[in-house]
């Protein structure tokens, strides 16, 4: 069985991690967020937050559509983090996209902002 980072390296054509520091990794996803796409990142990716000490931004530059199950995974992980002083920040979403998180109200759990200076200022403000 691959590791948890060997399942999030066998997803770069739709997902890769970067570090930004050593307090925050970017997530930055591209093309659909379907069902299946969502099935294939979520335990990799949530893994990989669990096993880390960081803060997560997720960049959305590139993601075209969002389904309800990507809206769960998001949600998912904020309560991963939550209790552990991390936080998770969305940014750059495509107006479609943004729209459905508008429609569900998704910022009520997870920050949504329109960029990376944005998102980083966001977790400056928590890690103070």
């Amino acid at each position: 069985m691959a590791s948890p980072e060997g399942r999030v390296q066998d997803m770069r054509d739709v997902m890769d991690i970067q570090a930004v520091d050593q307090t925050t990794m970017r997530v930055v996803l591209v093309g659909r967020l379907d069902t299946p796409t969502i099935e294939r990142i979520e335990p990799g990716l949530r893994a990989r937050i669990r096993d880390s000490r960081q803060h997560v931004i997720v960049d959305l530059y590139e993601v075209g559509f969002a389904a309800s199950l990507a809206i769960r995974m998001f949600v998912v992980i904020a309560r991963q983090l939550q209790g552990t002083g991390r936080k998770i920040v969305l940014f750059g979403a495509q107006p479609l996209v943004q729209d459905m998180f508008d429609r569900v109200a998704l910022d009520d759990l997870v920050p949504i902002v329109p960029d990376v200076s944005d998102a980083l200022a966001l977790i400056d403000a928590v890690s103070r």
